[in-house]
């Protein structure tokens, strides 16, 4: 076999694995927050009391870990008060301030699901990763029309 050949068979197998993948992981996502949205028919104010920062380990490029800082909220839930981390954030430490209020959607028979209004981090993840997966179907495409063109020389 020819070593183009092999080249663009691999990097068009590559493109399609993985612009199918981000496609799952983005859908799936933006799905998994629009059934928050749907199930949190309730809000109310939370307070932050703290902001959590977790390290995750080190990202290929960086010398340092990514790190992750998670608001701790306190609210009323079904007349008790709960403090809870809230799942969806960024690496920015300044996008929420402790003892700054916010409003928030709950779901009224579950405490740990909510969502701060106005959060467009899980949708903006959701986004990125089908950006991805366009990029990376379109090189799937260009991959392909090259093959076709090479093979038929």
């Amino acid at each position: 076999m020819d070593a183009a050949i092999l080249v663009l068979s691999i990097m068009l197998t590559v493109c399609l694995l993985l612009g199918l993948l981000f496609l799952v992981l983005g859908k799936f996502l933006m799905h998994k927050f629009n059934n928050l949205k749907k199930s949190c028919s309730k809000y109310t104010t939370a307070k932050v009391i703290d902001i959590v920062s977790e390290s995750y380990g080190y990202s290929p490029g960086f010398e340092r870990p990514m790190i992750m800082n998670f608001p701790i909220l306190e609210f009323m839930f079904n007349d008790k008060m709960v403090t809870k981390k809230y799942m969806y954030t960024s690496s920015k430490k300044e996008q929420y301030e402790i003892g700054k209020e916010y409003k928030i959607y709950y779901n009224p028979d579950d405490e740990n699901m909510f969502y701060i209004d106005g959060d467009k981090t899980p949708t903006k993840v959701g986004k990125i990763f089908m950006g991805v997966s366009s990029i990376l179907l379109v090189l799937f495409i260009v991959f392909l029309v090259s093959l076709i063109i090479y093979v038929s020389k």
